[in-house]
């Protein structure tokens, strides 16, 4: 017995004893393992889980799915502590071993992973040593884990066994130290891991400060952006015109809309002590346009002037307009002006009015001249005697049209169209009212649509759709402009180029420099004249997708779009009319 003993001190002993133990129990353990990987389906651990409902974002539901840790190891440790304490043996579910600071997700399903590898070697120092008398005591330990943001800090207390030390204050506060984590510290939940129930949970203990990101300016109207724009009901309803306010003036100094500065944000911290930057708003596009002007702290934009509001290419802008009271006639004369002209009666026979911008007339047209620059507005409309013409940059939008020529930019919009000649480079459109065009020609570039083309009584009706000659000629002019500056371009740079090999020489040196400047005019002027030609073949490929849109179409109706031309002989309705591969189709929308 005593040489037994003796055997029993000697170290060398000692080490022959544990590595046979390690030897039974790793194999042991071998043999378990095999024994799991061959249990039914429904016997395996659990592969995945899913985060509580209160931990998912509303358009995320059902759709947050983690891969569940294996807690095999975790467990059994678990068990042994309770039984050493008295406690059961049993462990619900994965998620009470979390604190309810710690909510599932992928990151403390990682945490766990960790854990329960770190446990392998612990289980089995535990079953080694347990063959030990006295077997050895185990102390506490502290595992503290930071997710990839750095942002939260999480702590794991595993308990002592067999009367080894607690983890204390201290043991926490070093490893926090130890892991670097130093800002956002839950001093309540240090306390709270020194107590025997905290143990085993994984626990909250760290938070760092999200940053603010900064708020993005913005402009709140006072004015809306849609003033200057006549609504055109999409129905058959007449269309107040006199209603619209298509000129909307403004008093200097009126407030046009508020300028809602952006901020910088706030920087947020890691609980590693490092500052998380935050990104600063950002500022919509100030809608300052001619006639206006920012208040001195930034946070209005105002009238310059007295004047008639419109909103433009994203801006806003304040321009002169010339108001007459009553009827162009012979007490005012004819107008030519630069700006607007704002007429709140009639344009009386034998009388014009011209201007570069918008022209509003309230009343009616006779046998006279109304030229705009941009667009043209007349509150009924136009009876021409086949004298009366229109023009304008832009789109006429018009009550009736009747035995007058009307040429357009842009679009025509009208109740009818009556014995007239139309010509718009975009659309023509006679769908409110009567929506009738009868009589005379109509041509379009993009499209024509009405409620009805022709009457009972066979007027001839001409509808196109194909280039206007000014879109043809402008077509030509850019194509020409083009290669004129190209070769301006490309000569200006021979020249540069020639001159290079002097370039000491100041003479040459200042030619030099009179030749850069021109070229970079010329690459200027060649890079907008190509953008235009960018713009014109757009549109090109809009003209070829044009259509004639009509709800009834009465004969004699002669229909032309890029050369081919049909002649409508019958009354149809419905008609979608169309450019086929060898004629003109008639389709049923």
């Amino acid at each position: 017995m005593k040489e037994q003993a003796k055997e029993n001190n000697d170290p060398d002993s000692k080490k022959s004893l544990l590595w046979s133990l390690y030897q039974k129990f790793s194999g042991r353990r071998k043999e378990e393992e095999e024994k799991k990987a061959n249990l039914p389906p429904q016997e395996k651990v659990e592969t995945s889980f899913h985060l509580h409902e209160d931990e998912v974002h509303e358009d995320k539901k059902n759709t947050a799915v983690f891969p569940a840790p294996d807690i095999a190891n975790l467990q059994k440790f678990y068990n042994i502590w309770r039984q050493e304490k008295g406690w059961g043996n049993k462990r619900p579910a994965l998620e009470s071993y979390l604190d309810t600071s710690a909510p599932l997700n992928e990151e403390t399903s990682s945490a766990f992973c960790q854990l329960n590898q770190d446990m392998e070697s612990t289980l089995l120092s535990v079953e080694i040593t347990e063959q030990i008398n006295p077997p050895p005591k185990i102390f506490g330990k502290v595992n503290i884990f930071i997710s990839k943001d750095q942002t939260i800090a999480w702590a794991f207390i595993l308990p002592p066994l067999r009367g080894g030390t607690s983890v204390a204050e201290a043991d926490i506060q070093k490893a926090l130290l130890d892991a670097h984590v130093t800002f956002g510290i839950d001093h309540q939940a240090v306390l709270r891991l020194t107590e025997p129930e905290s143990c085993m949970l994984l626990t909250q203990i760290a938070k760092g400060k999200e940053p603010k990101q900064g708020r993005d300016g913005k402009i709140e109207e006072v004015i809306p952006h849609t003033v200057g724009t006549p609504v055109m009901t999409t129905n058959h309803d007449i269309v107040n015109y006199r209603d619209l306010n298509w000129l909307v003036h403004v008093e200097k100094d009126e407030i046009i809309c508020n300028v809602i500065q952006a901020t910088k944000g706030e920087s947020g911290m890691t609980v590693l002590g490092e500052k998380i930057p935050a990104q600063e708003g950002k500022m919509p596009a100030l809608p300052k346009g001619s006639g206006t002007y920012l208040s001195e702290n930034g946070t209005e934009l105002l009238a310059q002037n007295d004047g008639q509001i419109f909103y433009e290419d994203g801006k806003y802008h304040v321009t002169d307009v010339i108001t007459i009271e009553n009827d162009v006639d012979l007490s005012t004369g004819n107008i030519d002006v630069k700006g607007n002209v704002f007429v709140r009666g009639n344009v009386r026979d034998d009388f014009w009015v011209k201007a570069t911008g918008d022209i509003n007339i309230s009343g009616s047209i006779g046998a006279g001249t109304v030229i705009a620059g941009k667009n043209l507005f007349v509150g009924n409309g136009i009876n021409g005697n086949n004298k009366g013409h229109l023009e304008a940059g832009k789109d006429i939008k018009c009550r009736y049209i009747e035995n007058a020529f009307a040429k357009a930019g842009g679009s025509a919009y009208a109740d009818s169209i009556i014995n007239s000649t139309i010509v718009c480079g975009r659309s023509v459109m006679v769908e409110s009212g009567q929506g009738a065009i009868a009589g005379g020609s109509v041509t379009a570039m993009t499209g024509i649509q009405a409620r009805v083309v022709g009457n009972e009584r066979g007027i001839v009706t001409r509808l196109n759709l194909e280039p206007t000659p000014e879109f043809t000629a402008f077509k030509t002019k850019i194509a020409n402009d083009c290669k004129t500056m190209r070769l301006k371009t490309q000569t200006a740079e021979k020249q540069r180029d020639l001159l290079q090999e002097g370039k000491e020489d100041p003479e040459i040196k200042k030619a030099i420099e009179g030749i850069s400047f021109r070229l970079s005019i010329f690459q200027i002027k060649l890079k907008k004249l190509q953008q235009q030609m960018d713009n014109i073949m757009e549109k090109e490929k809009q003209i070829e997708k044009a259509k004639m849109k009509i709800e009834k179409l009465y004969p004699i109706a002669i229909l032309r779009i890029h050369g081919m031309t049909r002649v409508c002989k019958d009354v149809e309705e419905q008609c979608l009319v169309f450019q086929g591969d060898n004629d003109l189709q008639l389709g049923k929308f």
